[in-house]
């Protein structure tokens, strides 16, 4: 599991915004995440971390190309 490279909150318009960086060049990974503050404040930061792990895993199936077995 790839750990954040930088990962931060910004709270803005009621809403919370979780901006990270995730991977290892050339895999690597920008997202932000966006929540009502009331939900930010009510899950634990283990759920934000799972729901970064998702995002990030999904990404990398996509752009990482499968090993090549002959």
């Amino acid at each position: 599991m790839e750990t954040d490279i930088t990962s931060y909150v910004v709270i803005k318009n009621n809403r919370a915004i979780i901006e990270y960086e995730r991977g290892v060049v050339p895999y690597l990974f920008r997202d932000a995440i966006t929540m009502p503050v009331e939900r930010y404040n009510s899950i634990a930061p283990e759920v934000i971390e799972q729901i970064k792990d998702q995002r990030y895993n999904n990404w990398i199936a996509l752009v990482k190309p499968a090993p090549v077995t002959e």
